[in-house]
């Protein structure tokens, strides 16, 4: 394995559902950042663009926590699978 993806959102699907979306985000920013020290293995989060200003609130919330941990962040899929193709070419082009 070289590297964890972890996709979320805030304000859709089945997140939108909880009481304290703050309280999953701190939650999901600490459980990421032990992940990453525990293992040595780099974690990437993709957070889905917000639609409402609170869901904006509590993405930058999640992103400054990771952010401040170093773990990396994107704001969709495609550009974290951009960024992991760039990572493993660099990575091949060192053991060559």
């Amino acid at each position: 394995m070289d590297v964890v993806l972890h996709h979320t959102n805030f304000g859709m699907g089945p997140s939108a559902r909880w009481a304290n979306a703050r309280d999953r985000s701190a939650r999901q920013a600490e459980a990421l950042c032990r992940l990453q020290q525990d293992y040595g293995k780099p974690v990437v989060v993709a957070i889905r663009p917000p639609t409402t200003t609170e869901d904006f609130e509590q993405s930058n919330e999640l992103e400054e926590a990771l952010s401040r941990n170093g773990v990396a962040v994107f704001p969709s899929i495609a550009r974290t699978g951009h960024a992991l193709a760039r990572l493993l070419a660099c990575q091949r082009m060192h053991e060559a």
